[in-house]
């Protein structure tokens, strides 16, 4: 007979150990390649995370979309609350959420990045233990 594990969390320890630590992360691995002296992006899968502000609180998921995240038409976001693309604590939630202290924000995207020059060297301006800084010209 196998031993269960006993469940001694509670429902929000859970709710908070799956949210990871708020950062944006990779959904997978981005290929890169490069083509007549470009470098291009395939686009790949993105999460940005981030927890509710104390300037959002009371406000609407929608609201705080269209006013803070300007990287897209606001009619975009409302589609994506909709469609589960960007949820509430991994639950889809209605674009008239009312956002709450503690709630973390998580928008799934598809990125695509332009291409850039590529003379097939990457040059390392700095490093340190946690960064390391690369000259990467705008294209």
């Amino acid at each position: 007979m196998r031993n269960k594990r006993k469940n001694t969390g509670t429902e929000e320890s859970r709710r908070k150990r799956q949210r990871g630590d708020g950062k944006p992360r990779f959904l997978e691995e981005p290929e890169v390649y490069v083509k007549d002296g470009m470098r291009f992006v395939k686009p790949y899968r993105f999460e940005f995370r981030c927890y509710v502000k104390r300037r959002w609180l009371g406000r609407t998921l929608l609201d705080i979309c269209q006013a803070e995240f300007m990287a897209q038409p606001p009619e975009y976001y409302e589609n994506a609350i909709k469609e589960g693309k960007i949820t509430i604590d991994l639950n889809k939630v209605e674009p008239d959420h009312v956002l709450q202290g503690n709630e973390l924000l998580i928008h799934e995207t598809v990125v695509h990045e332009n291409p850039v020059p590529f003379d097939g060297e990457l040059k390392i301006i700095g490093e340190t233990d946690e960064v390391v800084a690369v000259d990467k010209p705008s294209g």
